[in-house]
């Protein structure tokens, strides 16, 4: 649901509902952590935005009252919920049209909140006309800002209130002083305490204590603890980027930033990534078209033998015994593959086995204990090559690894007469 006065935090601290520091602590972490989380809600009304910084500053053990937040901050908010401040027109130096949130020198009310659609969510309380036109002019409860006359009620309903045209507005911006003394405290309280409790039942705000002078905290401590707790722990890490253990090196990968707090992430990686070699037996086959009356495809298939190697020169040495074991020829009428050439020689493609490598990436925790690990090559053939049982126990130790890509089962031997 869409509200014609709610708008998004940013918004509200362009008007200063918002604060730029905090005035229980210098820590640039929370600080950073603290404003960017108020500004950065989405749309809602002026009062709740001022609230949720005022609970924000009174610290994180800070319990206050509504008469405890009452400053310049919520006075404007509260001139906002009571339609006196809008979004709207005035007239600059030029006698130009210009857009901003603005109030009129009588005070009077210039916006009704009420439900809007996504599309006017963010569209001005009043046209820019009524800075120019002449008369009356009122809120009706089924149209809004219209003309008043004698036929206004059949058309759009009851007058709420009325006003007389053109106004006299003017920038909130730069009168931000006198517009804290057009309220009485009595009045701004009202509105403080209904946003209390409206956020209280919507839990954006935590109410500790009840009756007369009941107070109020936070509602997001938890929050930035956590994140100011992982900055701390991301810059006070225990190695040093770079630290090799068992071919192992310690490395700063993602950094996460939440409102200009940079967390970051590490981890131990393998110094040269494990590598196992295969040999793969590649030939070409015949593709037999789907319809008929289309020639046939030649395409390429593949298949790898069971077998691994850990260095590039064993994988070679039987890769070149099984390509000797080729040599013995198929006479061309055999051929399923013809080549011919413009002097009728016939050949063919020959299937052959080739050396192919994949390699396997590891990421082990940083508070891990390195030294008491494998190098990653020997690392990686402790978890593949000892059953599945154990590759899901081992696993454990990794933060990323590898799918299990073996396989091993027990037999049963069986006996002499069967």
């Amino acid at each position: 649901m869409h509200f014609t006065g709610y708008r998004k935090a940013e918004t509200w601290a362009e008007l200063g509902l918002i604060g730029d520091r905090l005035s229980f602590t210098d820590d640039e972490v929370i600080t950073k952590l603290g404003l960017g989380y108020v500004s950065s809600q989405g749309y809602e009304c002026a009062m709740d935005t001022a609230i949720r910084y005022e609970l924000l500053n009174a610290g994180q053990d800070g319990e206050i009252s509504a008469k405890q937040m009452l400053n310049p901050r919520t006075k404007l908010a509260a001139l906002i919920e009571a339609g006196i401040v809008a979004d709207g027109w005035y007239k600059n130096d030029d006698d130009e049209r210009e857009r901003a949130w603005v109030y009129d020198e009588r005070f009077i009310k210039l916006h009704r909140n009420k439900i809007t659609s996504h599309y006017y969510r963010s569209g001005t309380h009043f046209a820019a006309s009524l800075l120019e036109v002449e008369g009356e002019y009122g809120f009706f409860n089924k149209a809004g800002i219209r003309a008043v006359d004698s036929n206004s009620r059949w058309w759009y309903g009851e007058l709420l209130e009325s006003f007389t045209a053109p106004l006299q507005t003017k920038p909130v911006l730069g009168n931000e002083r006198m517009l804290s003394n057009v309220m009485e405290d009595k009045i701004v309280l009202r509105y403080i305490n209904k946003a209390l409790n409206r956020m209280v039942k919507s839990e954006k705000a935590i109410q500790v204590t009840k009756g007369r002078g009941r107070t109020f905290r936070w509602n997001a401590w938890e929050w930035l603890d956590g994140w100011r707790n992982r900055h701390l722990v991301s810059e006070s890490k225990k190695r040093k980027v770079g630290d090799t253990v068992n071919g192992w090196v310690y490395t700063q990968g993602d950094t996460v930033t939440t409102y200009g707090v940079d967390v970051h992430q590490h981890w131990w990686q393998p110094v040269e990534t494990p590598k196992l070699y295969f040999v793969q037996f590649l030939t070409r086959n015949v593709k037999v078209p789907f319809w008929s009356g289309y020639n046939s495809e030649l395409i390429w298939d593949s298949t790898t033998l069971p077998f691994f190697f850990t260095n590039e020169e064993d994988a070679q040495l039987l890769c070149e015994q099984m390509n000797a074991q080729l040599s013995c020829r198929v006479e061309p009428s055999n051929y399923m593959i013809k080549h011919i050439d413009e002097d009728w020689n016939i050949t063919t493609d020959d299937p052959q086995f080739t050396v192919g490598f994949e390699e396997y990436k590891y990421r082990v925790d940083k508070e891990a204990v390195i030294e008491d690990y494998e190098e990653p090559l020997a690392a990686h053939l402790s978890l593949m090559t000892k059953g599945f049982d154990n590759y899901k126990q081992m696993s454990k130790l990794y933060d990323d690894y590898p799918q299990y890509m073996m396989y091993m089962d027990k037999t049963e031997k069986k006996g002499v007469d069967e």
